[in-house]
């Protein structure tokens, strides 16, 4: 049909009218009810001993405040399509990382083959608009924030050596009593005994761990080999800016 000489039907545009009619009396009258509510609360105070001065003080805060939770109430049920995809990837993505918690950001950006089904097609799908892309950066934001956080709770900032550390660096070289008996070319004839193990350790220096500066030592880091975790080359490197 051409668009040329076409209106709209006379009852369409007779009940759209009639419908705007009634929603602009609902308003006039809504705009009466919100007079007298207002004016029914100024003779209440004025009843209470309320000057006039404090009266409309206190009117126009409570109007103020009902208006600003008026406008929150909006804003969250007409919540955009980005908000709640933010949701959205933010619990896949937490559900993923709790499945293989030594997994860093790195490891998910490089390596596509551990992920979750469910977690990929949702990044594929996000990733092809402007939108998802937005939502999908800001869920990553928002878990590497958390991870910062925990690890500073957990530390506050200080490389603590752990017990792992030290059994993942006798692996790497030999153990100081070894080395200490290596050194003398012959067997240890000494007596042994506790006094005399806590000698031997506190003078024998242990071989460099692998990760000198890693904050989560043992299973906790993502670290592997030599290869610094992210959290932890950051930190090194700020370390260095600060030297």
């Amino acid at each position: 049909m051409s668009a040329e000489g076409q209106t709209i039907p006379d009852e369409m545009a007779q009940r759209v009218a009639r419908l705007i009619n009634e929603a602009e009396d609902m308003r006039a009258q809504a705009v009466d009810d919100l007079k007298t509510i207002y004016g029914d609360l100024r003779e209440e105070l004025k009843s209470l001993g309320w000057i006039g001065q404090n009266i409309s003080k206190e009117v126009a805060a409570l109007k103020g405040a009902i208006a600003e939770i008026r406008l929150d109430d909006e804003k969250k049920a007409k919540r955009d399509e980005k908000g709640d995809r933010v949701d959205d990837y933010v619990s896949i993505i937490s559900k993923a990382r709790a499945r293989a918690p030594a997994r860093t950001r790195e490891n998910i950006e490089q390596s596509g083959a551990g992920l979750d089904p469910k977690l990929a097609h949702t990044i594929v799908t996000g990733s092809q608009t402007e939108t998802g892309r937005a939502a999908l950066v800001a869920a990553v934001d928002i878990l590497i924030d958390r991870d910062e956080a925990e690890e500073r709770r957990s530390d506050g900032g200080l490389d603590i050596v752990s017990k792992h550390t030290e059994i993942a660096t006798n692996e790497g070289g030999a153990n100081p009593k070894e080395a200490d008996e290596a050194a003398d070319g012959s067997p240890n004839l000494e007596p042994s005994g506790p006094e005399v193990e806590r000698a031997t350790y506190s003078t024998a220096k242990p071989p460099s761990p692998l990760r000198p500066h890693c904050r989560n030592p043992g299973g906790t880091c993502g670290g592997s080999g030599s290869k610094h975790c992210h959290s932890c080359t950051k930190a090194m490197r700020e370390q260095e800016e600060l030297a």
